[in-house]
């Protein structure tokens, strides 16, 4: 749950180094650009997989607040696979939302 940017911080640049010596890191924007392809794609997926299945699912909206009033809202999708018969839950999004646009105490 660290933003993007955590990847240039001198810590992680060092456990880095430790754990992968020679390993050439890549720059924050570059990890912002990796990680938003990344959602495109695996958001089609599931959207793909939910099309063809033959079941039913439904989404959660659950908001909260910190003392400052920032807030994020998680979308999340619950469904009991068929294959498994075990409940699954994904977490579709987050969104961010701003003071005095539906957040209060």
């Amino acid at each position: 749950m660290l933003p993007h940017t955590h990847v240039q911080s001198s810590g992680f640049v060092d456990f880095l180094h430790e754990i992968l010596p020679g390993y050439k890191l890549k720059s924050a924007r570059t990890v912002k650009r990796t990680l938003l392809k990344m959602y495109v794609v695996v958001r089609q997926l599931v959207i793909n997989y939910l099309t063809l299945e033959d079941f039913r699912f439904s989404i959660t909206f659950d908001g909260c607040s910190n003392s400052s009033l920032v807030s994020v809202y998680p979308i999340t999708l619950h469904w009991v696979s068929p294959e498994v018969a075990k409940p699954i839950s994904m977490l579709l999004d987050v969104l961010h939302v701003f003071p005095d646009e539906g957040v209060g105490k």
